[in-house]
């Protein structure tokens, strides 16, 4: 079983279906209205008033009211993580890339979720999280042998954990 490569930077992970995967929390409401404006000051935190803790906040809180399959949930998601990474909080990074990978395979995204556990294992073993990173690493693998994705992007996959021929 291996680690991520230590070589690869969350800032360069390019997703091959460009967003990740969510739904709506049980326990929210679908509210496009509510997420519309929590996005829209969001982004005034990012970039008027450099509040970038808040602002993955309420990227997390927003894509919690959009509906299931969402592809702007999946964007908020994954930007709340990369925010939460560079902002030197990568225990939350990675609790926010698992989180994005359970919602992703609960609507049949394999890839996505491979490719959030490969960042979480990646973020986890930069934080000598050793078991996390050993049971992101192994969820991420057994995702890369799904018939689900193409052979490329199996190799792909597999490259970022250095199995690759």
């Amino acid at each position: 079983m291996g680690i991520v490569k230590t070589t690869a930077r969350l800032a360069t992970v390019t997703l091959g279906i460009g967003v990740l995967a969510t739904g709506a929390l049980a326990a929210q409401e679908v509210d496009l209205d509510k997420a519309e404006a929590l996005e829209a000051k969001a982004a005034e935190l990012l970039n008027v008033q450099d509040d970038w803790n808040s602002a993955a906040k309420l990227l997390r809180e927003a894509a919690s009211h959009r509906p299931d399959g969402d592809a702007q949930a999946r964007q908020d998601l994954y930007q709340a993580s990369r925010i939460a990474y560079y902002r030197g909080q990568e225990r939350r990074a990675v609790n926010d890339l698992e989180h994005l990978a359970d919602r992703a395979l609960e609507e049949g995204d394999v890839l996505t979720a491979a490719h959030a556990l490969a960042d979480a294992a990646w973020i986890a073993h930069e934080e000598g999280m050793g078991t996390k990173t050993l049971d992101l690493s192994e969820r991420a693998q057994k995702l890369a042998l799904s018939p689900l994705i193409t052979e490329t992007q199996r190799a792909t996959l597999q490259e970022r954990f250095g199995l690759s021929g």
